[in-house]
Parts: structure tokens; C-alpha cells; sequence
């Protein structure tokens, strides 16, 4: 008989059954408190995360310490728990701040472009930034001619667009 753990309809059975379970400790430090989640969390997870956060948001002063750097996969499920945390404790006059990453989560941070949201370490210069890949290089920018007038006849207005059911050349004004 074949093995059905991974076929499409056990995919996230499977996946889960690979992924580390998560525990989360919490102890308090000073007025607030540090909760260290170990594992991986994703939506298998996520209650449970939520939970821990909530609990160590609610027995803080003024807030919670994310230590995630002993977290191994973390997938836009724990992002949202963590960004709800925040909203939340922001609401009830608190702070949820990111203290520590590991490779994983620091990566997500940065493709969601949250890690200056939800750290308070200033990006360094060498970090990329999450847009890096919408924006020209250096060299290519000083390429570009400084002074170029543009005429009347650059401009393209939208009538001049074709479209579907339109003879070409569309209705152009000049």
C-alpha cells in the first residue's frame, strides 16, 4: 500500500508532523515581561502563540520583551499574532517590542518591512532594505541625464491608449 503522509491532502498534516512544537516561557523583569517562544510557529501554532502572548501582555506592568531568536520557522501567521499584540497592548497604554531575532523571523521582519516597527534597533546601513528590489542601483541613477526638457509631443494622453474594440490610433488629440 503506498504511503499517503504526502499527498496533497495530508500536506499540512505532514508538514506539521516535521515542525518543532512550540513552547513559550515567560518570566517577569522589573515592570515587564520577557516571553522567549521555542519552536516553530505557524498556523498549526498560532493559538497557542496568541495565548502565550496574550497572558504575559496581560501580567506585565508595561509591557512584553520578545525574545524569538530559538524560534526555527515562522510563517505571516506569527507575524499577525505579534502585530495584534502590539495594537493591543499599545491600546492598553503598553509596549510589545522585538528584542531578539533569529535568521528565520529576522527575515520575515525584513520582507514585511516590520523590523523598525516592532525592534528598537535602528537599521544599520548594511542592512537591505525590504523594498531593495524596487530600487535602481547607484550607478545606473547618475546614468540619467540630469537636464532632459520634456516636449509636448513625449506626453501621451490617455485618450491615446488603445483599446479593445477600438480602431488603432484611438482617438488622439493634438
Amino acid at each position: 500500500m503506498p504511503d499517503k503522509s504526502a499527498s496533497p491532502d495530508n500536506a499540512g498534516s505532514a508538514l506539521s508532523a516535521r515542525r518543532s512544537p512550540l513552547r513559550t516561557a515567560t518570566h517577569v523583569v522589573g515592570d515587564r515581561t520577557t516571553a522567549a517562544p521555542t519552536g516553530d510557529i505557524d498556523f498549526s501554532s498560532e493559538r497557542a502563540f496568541h495565548l502565550a502572548l496574550s497572558a504575559a501582555l496581560e501580567g506585565s506592568v508595561s509591557g512584553v520583551d520578545l525574545d524569538l531568536s530559538a524560534v526555527g520557522f515562522c510563517d505571516c501567521s506569527s507575524l499577525n499574532v505579534v502585530l495584534r499584540m502590539r495594537r493591543r497592548a499599545l491600546a492598553d497604554g503598553k509596549t510589545l517590542v522585538v528584542r531578539a531575532t533569529s535568521p528565520a523571523v529576522e527575515r520575515l521582519l525584513a520582507l514585511t518591512g516590520t523590523r523598525d516597527l516592532l525592534t528598537d534597533r535602528p537599521r544599520d546601513d548594511t542592512d537591505e532594505p525590504h523594498t531593495a528590489r524596487f530600487t535602481a542601483p547607484r550607478s545606473d541613477v547618475s546614468a540619467l541625464p540630469v537636464s532632459s526638457p520634456l516636449r509636448k509631443d513625449d506626453l501621451v494622453e490617455v485618450d491615446d491608449v488603445e483599446r479593445p474594440g477600438e480602431p488603432p490610433g484611438g482617438t488622439a488629440r493634438p
